[in-house]
């Protein structure tokens, strides 16, 4: 199957590719990489320190992992950025490798109707929250805050350009471990949210039926965390990220 990854330029991404790659070899894959996610906004301060504690663990391969560069060899042409997915240019690439599949892991951009409806099998996102009650960005930041029991994964399609609430393929569950920080839970997510994307890609491969179920109306949208979000969330005992923090991972 001819299989296109849609992803990010980030730790979290990086770290899912990793899992994902290795384990494509009998697909023709290819991949691109968008430059953020979510509206380029001015965010709180605490929300760009993450972003600069993030990119020094993947700039100084702190956590032992494949740099973008790195998993070329799993690809079968290097693995380079794409910003203009929706406009002609980056349609007409898409085209051109003739996907059976995208992927989609922590894309920046809200892919439209035409990018929608390239590949036959259709476009698949992983959600790194649990859907519909957690659409949006970080929502495990949204349900630490909220106390909540359990984070996970929502693997659904995407459907058109509204956001998060395609058909639900499957879900993955974790309990939130408070003595850990947002990013350590966040990274906890990828390995049970890649294996879905796994199981779902070898259904695909058999010409079986990839069983789903449509949203719910009544999810609720989140975005960035303003400043006294992030205050609240300090009051509660947590943190973006510990510097001093084991980040092992499986």
């Amino acid at each position: 199957m001819n299989i296109l990854l849609l992803t990010n330029n980030d730790l979290a991404s990086n770290y899912a590719a990793n899992l994902l790659l290795p384990k494509l070899s009998k697909h023709t894959v290819h991949a691109f990489l968008s430059g953020q996610v979510g509206a380029n906004s001015k965010k709180p301060e605490a929300i760009i320190e993450l972003g600069q504690y993030e990119n020094s663990l993947l700039k100084s391969n702190a956590l032992e992992l494949r740099s973008f560069e790195a998993l070329n060899e799993y690809t079968e042409s290097p693995i380079e950025s794409l910003n203009n997915i929706n406009q002609s240019e980056g349609i007409a690439k898409i085209k051109r490798l003739v996907p059976d599949l995208i992927i989609s892991i922590r894309y920046g951009y809200i892919l439209k109707d035409e990018v929608i409806k390239i590949p036959k099998h259709g476009v698949i996102n992983l959600h790194s929250g649990l859907l519909p009650e957690y659409r949006g960005v970080m929502a495990t930041f949204w349900a630490m805050l909220n106390n909540e029991k359990e984070i996970g994964t929502t693997l659904h399609y995407i459907d058109d350009s509204t956001i998060d609430t395609g058909r639900i393929i499957g879900k993955t569950k974790r309990a939130i471990d408070y003595s850990k920080s947002y990013l350590w839970n966040v990274l906890k997510l990828y390995p049970d949210g890649v294996e879905l994307i796994l199981e779902t890609i070898g259904a695909i491969d058999r010409e079986e039926r990839v069983n789903h179920v449509s949203q719910e109306d009544d999810g609720n949208y989140f975005s960035f965390p303003s400043y006294n979000d992030l205050e609240e969330f300090k009051k509660k005992g947590q943190q973006l990220f510990g510097s001093s923090e084991e980040l092992k991972l499986s």
